[in-house]
C-alpha cells in the first residue's frame, strides 16, 4: 500500500473516530485499496443511518409524550366536571358511567406509555406461566362490558375454550385490552362488538370484530408500526400509535400471529392466533365424544340418543358459553325424539353433531 494511501486510510479512520459521519469517504487507489475505502464508507453510512434512526425515534418519543400529556387533559377536565355535578347532589348513573369511561381512557394512556418504556428495557415475555385460557379470556373480556354499554354498544363475548397457553398473564391481558378498547373507541353509539375465542387445531384464536369506523386500505400495512396513527389530526381521543405496536410485540413473543381485515366505515376484524402449550392440549368431553369411532357414536345414539342430545349440548355450553347451545339443550328435553332423529342423521352423514352444537 502506498504511503499516500496509508495516510488516506488513517485520515478516514480518524474521521470516523471524530464521529464525522456526514462527510463521504473518497474511494481511490487500486482494487485492494478501493475495497478498504468501500468498507470504511459502508461503515460511515451505517453509523449515519443508526444516528438518524435514533434521532427520529427520539423525536417520535417526544411527540408521543406530548400527545399523551395532551390527551390526559381532556378526560381530567371531563371527570372534574362530572364529579362537581355529583357533589352538588345530582344522582345520575350516566355521570358515573362517563367517569368510568374517561378513567379507563386515562388508564389506557398511562399503561401504554409505561409499557412502551418497559419493553425497550427488558424482555417483553418475562415471568410466563401456564394459563387456563378459557376462564382467563372470559374474565378479562367481560371487564369492558360496562364501558361498551356506556357508549350504548352491543357487546357480545363468546367462547371459553378449555385449553392452556404459556404466557405472561399481564401481557396477555394487555392484548385483549388494546384490541377491545380500540373497538369500543372507534365504534359509534348503537354499534356492535363481538369478542370471541375458540380452539382451532393446536392454537387458540381470539377474534375482535366491530362495525365501527374501520381502517383505510392505505393505512392497513402500517397499523402495527410504532407511533403510527391513521388519524394525523389526532381528533380521536386516546390515540398515540403504540397500542397495536405493543400488541404485535406481545403476540410475536408468544410465537403467535395477529391478522386484521378492515374496510373504511364498515368496521374491523382482528384475529390473534396463539399456540396451545406443548403437552397440555386438553381434550374436552365433547371433543372426546367426537373423536370416538363412527360405529361407537352411532351405536350410542341409536340406544341413548334421546338423553344424549340434551346432555351433549349442556356440556358444549359449559365449554363454549354459547347461549344458543344451552337453549337448544333445554328445548330438546321435551322434544327429545326430534333431537334424537336430527343428531342421528347428522352422525350418519357428517360423523358429528351439527345442529346448534357449537
Amino acid at each position: 500500500m502506498k504511503r499516500k494511501t496509508r495516510r488516506s486510510v488513517y485520515d478516514a479512520i480518524a474521521q470516523l473516530n471524530r464521529l464525522d459521519i456526514d462527510t463521504p469517504i473518497s474511494i481511490e487507489g487500486d482494487v485492494f485499496e478501493r475495497r478498504i475505502f468501500k468498507q470504511l464508507e459502508t461503515l460511515r453510512r451505517s453509523m449515519r443511518d443508526a444516528r438518524d434512526k435514533n434521532k427520529a425515534d427520539d423525536e417520535k418519543r417526544k411527540v408521543m409524550i406530548a400527545s399523551v400529556a395532551h390527551d390526559l387533559k381532556t378526560p381530567l377536565a371531563v371527570i372534574s366536571g362530572y364529579a362537581e355535578s355529583l357533589s352538588d347532589g345530582m344522582d345520575d348513573k350516566d355521570y358515573t358511567a362517563l367517569i368510568l369511561q374517561k378513567t379507563e381512557e386515562m388508564n389506557s394512556q398511562v399503561l401504554t406509555l409505561v409499557e412502551s418504556s418497559r419493553n425497550e428495557i427488558q424482555s417483553i415475555g418475562s415471568i410466563k406461566e401456564s394459563v387456563l385460557f378459557g376462564e382467563f379470556f372470559k374474565t378479562e373480556a367481560l371487564k369492558y362490558e360496562k364501558l361498551a354499554q356506556s357508549k350504548k354498544l352491543t357487546f357480545i363475548v363468546k367462547g371459553a375454550p378449555y385449553v392452556t397457553v404459556y404466557a405472561n398473564r399481564q401481557q396477555l391481558a394487555r392484548v385483549l385490552q388494546n384490541l377491545i378498547s380500540n373497538a369500543i373507541k372507534y365504534t359509534p353509539s348503537g354499534g356492535k362488538i363481538v369478542v370471541k375465542a375458540k380452539k382451532v387445531g393446536k392454537e387458540v384464536r381470539v377474534i375482535v370484530r366491530d362495525n365501527g369506523s374501520g381502517i383505510s386500505g392505505e393505512s392497513l400495512p402500517f397499523i402495527f408500526d410504532k407511533f403510527y396513527m391513521e388519524d394525523k389530526s389526532r381528533t380521536v381521543s386516546g390515540s398515540n400509535g403504540l397500542g397495536l405496536y405493543i400488541t404485535k410485540e406481545i403476540v410475536d413473543d408468544l410465537s403467535g400471529v395477529i391478522e386484521v381485515k378492515s374496510k373504511k366505515e364498515k368496521g374491523s376484524r382482528f384475529v390473534v392466533r396463539i399456540p396451545i402449550e406443548e403437552g397440555k392440549i386438553r381434550r374436552t368431553i365433547t371433543e372426546a365424544f367426537d373423536a370416538l369411532p363412527h360405529n361407537v357414536k352411532t351405536f350410542l345414539y341409536l340406544f341413548f340418543g334421546g338423553i344424549l342430545c340434551s346432555l351433549y349440548r349442556f356440556q358444549k355450553f359449559y365449554e363454549t358459553r354459547h347461549r344458543a347451545t344451552l337453549i337448544a339443550g333445554i328445548l330438546l328435553i321435551p322434544l327429545f325424539l326430534l333431537g334424537w332423529a336430527a343428531d342421528f342423521f347428522s352422525l350418519v352423514v357428517c360423523d358429528r353433531i351439527t345442529l346448534v352444537a357449537d
